[in-house]
């Protein structure tokens, strides 16, 4: 943080987050990191604090090492869930961004350059072409497409499907 925040001001809203189940893992950070899930303000007018019960210290070593052991399990789930979420993002995405006109090499594309943000200036070129081109595909991936100048130099980088248009 930097020095001149008063970081006290913010030790509710980490507490906060730090504790709350992530839809995307399933779990809270705090559980996944410490192996058991800490109690917060709200918790305490739903369920009271367990009584404390006098245990052995072997008793607590079991309990711990118990406690530890299924975090392989917990690392297992949460990743298989992370990834679930991720897949069905990208579909979401892909289905989203879904153009009907498929492209194929030796097509000729123009692609899209984004305007400059906060640049002195900026403002004199709001109505400057944005489309660059032409260029022809010369190699396609899933989604990427490699392009070529006209002259046949080779573009360094990729280009997605949304930013061109044939």
């Amino acid at each position: 943080m930097p020095k001149n925040v008063n970081w006290r001001n913010y030790v509710d809203t980490a507490w906060v987050d730090r504790t709350n189940i992530r839809r995307s893992t399933g779990y809270s950070p705090q559980y996944l990191v410490y192996g058991f899930q800490g109690y917060a303000d709200l918790n305490l007018l739903l369920n009271p604090i367990p009584k404390k019960i006098p245990l052995l210290p072997l008793e607590l070593f079991r309990f711990r090492f118990k406690q530890l052991s299924f975090r392989d399990d917990q690392f297992a789930s949460a990743s298989t869930t992370l990834e679930r979420s991720r897949q069905e993002s990208k579909y979401y995405q892909d289905i989203k961004k879904e153009i009907a006109i498929p492209l194929s090499v030796g097509d000729y594309v123009l692609t899209w350059d984004k305007p400059i943000k906060n640049v002195i200036g900026a403002k004199s070129h709001k109505l400057k072409e944005r489309w660059a081109g032409p260029y022809r595909i010369i190699d396609n991936g899933d989604r990427i497409y490699w392009l070529s100048t006209l002259d046949g130099f080779k573009i360094e980088r990729g280009f997605a499907r949304e930013v061109s248009k044939k």
